[in-house]
């Protein structure tokens, strides 16, 4: 049973998959076996394979592009949540604190009235 595969192991799979599509392998052999026998020129197997590149670079550019915005996303994510823990807690400290204080003077005033309405 396999298990589940990396970001890494996804990105290859996927990449071998345009790069090394049967068919257009198939039909790069079968020109290179025409241009070896004389039967079609080699400015013809170029041709193809320079064509055969471009569809290849159209095809992963999507790829590597959906990558590298997924990478830049979740750098910007963990810096967000690594850089802000400190802080969160520095803001939390300081809430605290106010919250004391005003818990301190509603006491204050509290004791007051308590004292006003008992004398």
């Amino acid at each position: 049973m396999k298990g589940k595969l990396t970001k890494e192991e996804n990105l290859r799979k996927m990449v071998e998959k345009v790069l090394f599509k049967e068919q257009n392998l198939i039909k790069l052999k079968e020109l290179t076996r025409q241009v070896s026998t004389g039967e079609i020129p080699a400015k013809v197997l170029r041709e193809t394979i320079i064509k055969s590149r471009g569809v290849i670079l159209n095809k992963l550019l999507p790829i590597f592009e959906f990558y590298a915005h997924q990478a830049a996303t979740q750098d910007q994510l963990s810096d967000f949540t690594s850089g802000s823990n400190s802080q969160i807690t520095a803001e939390l400290q300081e809430k605290n604190e106010l919250l004391e204080k005003v818990a301190d003077k509603v006491n204050h005033i509290y004791e007051k009235v308590k004292k006003n309405l008992l004398v």
